[in-house]
């Protein structure tokens, strides 16, 4: 017969294995167990974030490795795993296939949430204006045991609800991840953008090193405030390839100058170019520059904001897609709806021999297959068996390796 502190260390490896939300009645009960009889998931102290409990977990003794996990529950929306930080990529399909590691024995991330709604609408205040403009009500909080270091952490946002009331209507390239040390996002919150971005496919993930105790939640991001009037700020990419930044401001303040910052993926940012500004000045100023060496494929560009005293501010980020014309590619997906067993064939007209990444992803944000192809120009059709996928809405993602060029559709397999 078990003891109870043995049924806990059971019960514990159970529910970390399966994404189960541990019984926690009457308060405390419910604490995960690790072999070594240390405390995991304290219940008593997050006894009211004790709701879709999930985490991921070593533990040499259990012979437990959970790499990634998910509540186990139908409205859980958030799912937190390893990644291998020599190549991040995202989360895999499943437990198995992912290939990050933990550094040492005994090393845990567990998270909740506060069961609170998901929309509170104008009464949710609780976030700082010059941040975001809007969250979610529900507020998450992990317990960090040992050395998990840097995760991802992935929402399912294709079912929320959006500003105008309506299912799946977000603008994700606006969410951004919200971490604070005490719960009150309205002061001293740390901003984290995405990262591994699929415009509209559903997810938005983001890479995080969490410290024990931190809570987080989901917002919407906004256009930083900046010591300036920024009229518009807009990004054009020209006939030739290169890329027209134009903004105009009113009412500037000991305004220095402008650096024009550009990033191939969101995150990582330079400054390519530096513009004078106005000093002190009421008046509309128009600012205009072009970028002649645009990276291929995707282009993040936004402002920094410079005073004659040194501190700075950030614009929003607006992002340009540059195809050049040795590698121009167009893809076409058939038939849709598709027998499964049968062949999806991808049609595309490519002017020279490239490599493509072809990613099929369920509706849940499985990965069901991802391969790379090498096509040509003479041959015009790719075809897949489908034999390893499933029924259902399935999302097809190709990209073209050689420019980053991205291109999803949505097919019914039957």
């Amino acid at each position: 017969v078990l003891s109870s502190t043995d049924r806990k260390k059971v019960e514990t490896y159970l529910a970390i294995k399966y994404g189960i939300t541990l019984y926690n009645a009457p308060a405390g009960t419910g604490d995960y167990v690790a072999s070594d009889g240390q405390t995991i998931w304290d219940a008593t102290a997050n006894s009211t974030l004790h709701n879709n409990v999930a985490g991921i977990f070593r533990d040499d003794k259990s012979l437990l490795n959970q790499k990634q996990s998910q509540s186990s529950n139908d409205d859980a929306i958030v799912t937190i795993g390893l990644d291998d930080q020599n190549s991040p990529d995202g989360l895999e399909a499943s437990n198995p296939s992912n290939d990050g590691t933990f550094s040492a024995n005994l090393s845990s991330l567990v998270w909740g949430h506060d069961g609170a709604t998901l929309y509170d609408n104008d009464e949710n205040i609780d976030y700082d204006p010059a941040q975001v403009k809007s969250r979610l009500n529900r507020e998450w909080r992990v317990q960090d045991t040992g050395t998990v270091g840097v995760v991802t952490v992935r929402f399912n946002v294709a079912s929320l609800i959006g500003p105008d009331e309506s299912i799946g209507t977000n603008d994700e390239s606006k969410i951004a991840l919200l971490i604070d040390s005490d719960g009150d996002f309205s002061n001293g919150a740390q901003l984290v953008s995405q990262s591994f971005v699929v415009s509209d496919d559903g997810f938005v993930s983001f890479q995080a090193d969490f410290s024990n105790g931190q809570y987080f939640t989901l917002a919407s991001s906004e256009e930083f405030a900046l010591p300036i009037t920024l009229i518009s700020f807009n990004t054009n990419v020209r006939s030739d390839n290169n890329v027209s930044i134009a903004w105009t401001t009113a009412d500037e303040t000991n305004n220095s100058h402008f650096t024009i910052e550009r990033s191939h993926n969101g995150i990582d940012f330079a400054g390519i170019t530096l513009i004078q500004g106005a000093g002190n000045n009421e008046l509309n100023n128009e600012y205009r520059w072009v970028d002649t060496k645009p990276i291929a494929g995707n282009n993040y560009y936004r402002l920094r904001q410079t005073d004659f005293n040194g501190e700075s501010s950030l614009s929003e980020m607006l992002r340009v897609f540059i195809e050049f014309d040795l590698t121009t590619s167009q893809f076409n997906v058939y038939p849709n709806p598709v027998e499964i067993g049968e062949n999806l064939n991808i049609k595309y007209a490519v002017s020279e021999k490239i490599q493509l990444g072809i990613k099929f992803v369920s509706a849940s944000g499985i990965v069901l297959l991802n391969q790379n192809e090498t096509v040509y120009p003479e041959s015009g059709v790719l075809s897949i068996p489908t034999n390893k996928l499933q029924k259902g809405l399935v999302l097809v993602l190709i990209t073209n390796l050689n420019t980053n060029q991205k291109q999803t559709f949505k097919v019914i397999i039957r």
